[in-house]
């Protein structure tokens, strides 16, 4: 996407490491708000990265030492995405 200030949960999901189904879950259970769309897309802002990030650790989808919304590499490697 362009550079808005919002990212996709697959945008989100690259920074931290995880799967986008992981970053969709937070929200669908309720630990955060639901995020816009945009189109069929769920964005979140920048901003709320952070708060995003505490969401995942502690449902156990990322470690809280290694999150720090960089984008991860060897992760999208792994899963193919690269």
């Amino acid at each position: 996407m362009l550079n808005t200030g919002f990212l996709t949960l697959g945008e989100v999901s690259k920074r931290f490491g995880c799967f986008t189904w992981q970053v969709a879950r937070i929200f669908e259970r309720g630990l955060l708000p639901e995020p816009l769309r945009l189109g069929n897309y769920r964005v979140v802002a920048e901003r709320d990265l952070p708060i995003i990030r505490r969401a995942l650790a502690e449902c156990g989808y990322i470690s809280e030492a290694e999150s720090d919304g960089q984008p991860q590499e060897a992760d999208v490697i792994a899963r193919g995405e690269a």
